[in-house]
């Protein structure tokens, strides 16, 4: 066969565009150009969530908060946590730049698609020049403090820390060693655990009993921690 090697057809709709500096960029990995081109192609007022993420595509979740890591710390995405707990992300196709400037998404030409998935975090779109990531996710490992105040923010609807025992700090410490290093990760974990209806106490009652609710300690035990992230909880 001779001729072009690369084959490209020519589009009028239903597309995206894609700069070479970002499929090129040695700093990503094949796994993480990929789910950022999905993203691109999006409506602006995509709604998604890392659960939604991994039904779309065959991805485990662990792997899918890795790959937003990634794009977290490579510019390509700016994460912020809103007042309930969860996660807003602006996605761009280039390293951001400019000054945190969070202000409404440009209405030119906007998309009426509703495309939401129901309860999800936000993907948005910013002028590359007007935003830039704030969100310190650092590689520090936060203290039993710093993780029990962003427990009673994250998780709300569930019962608040009022001791911190010798089993809870022994639990802790355990998590910190084998699981959740950086504050990030506790981030991500909770919020896992609030798209769980069982878990945050909405499941329908049995036997006239209240529903099941998790708590701090019930979620940093070992065998629990490994339910939870094995997806064991979210039917």
């Amino acid at each position: 066969m001779r001729g072009n090697v690369i084959h490209r057809s020519k589009w009028d709709t239903e597309y995206v565009i894609v700069p070479n500096s970002l499929v090129n960029n040695p700093n990503l990995d094949w796994r993480d150009i990929g789910l950022l081109v999905y993203l691109l192609s999006k409506p602006e007022k995509w709604s998604v969530s890392a659960a939604q993420l991994t039904k779309e595509k065959k991805a485990g979740r662990d792997q899918v908060w890795k790959i937003l890591n990634v794009l977290v710390e490579e510019g390509y995405a700016v994460r912020e946590k809103k007042q309930n707990g969860k996660m807003d992300y602006w996605i761009f196709d280039k390293p951001n730049t400019g000054n945190p400037c969070l202000e409404s998404p440009n209405t030119e030409n906007p998309n009426t698609e509703n495309p939401s998935l129901g309860k999800s975090d936000t993907i948005k779109y910013r002028d590359n020049n007007k935003v830039k990531n704030n969100i310190n996710i650092g590689d520090k490992s936060p203290t039993i403090t710093e993780v029990i105040d962003l427990y009673h923010k994250m998780l709300p609807g569930l019962p608040e820390v009022a001791k911190v025992t010798k089993t809870r700090k022994g639990l802790f410490r355990q998590r910190i060693r084998e699981d959740l290093k950086t504050i990030v990760e506790w981030e991500n974990y909770f919020d896992w655990v609030s798209q769980s209806e069982f878990l945050m106490g909405r499941s329908e009652p049995t036997n006239g009993r209240p529903p099941f609710r998790a708590d701090f300690e019930w979620l940093i035990r070992p065998t629990n921690f490994t339910k939870i992230t094995e997806s064991k909880y979210h039917g």
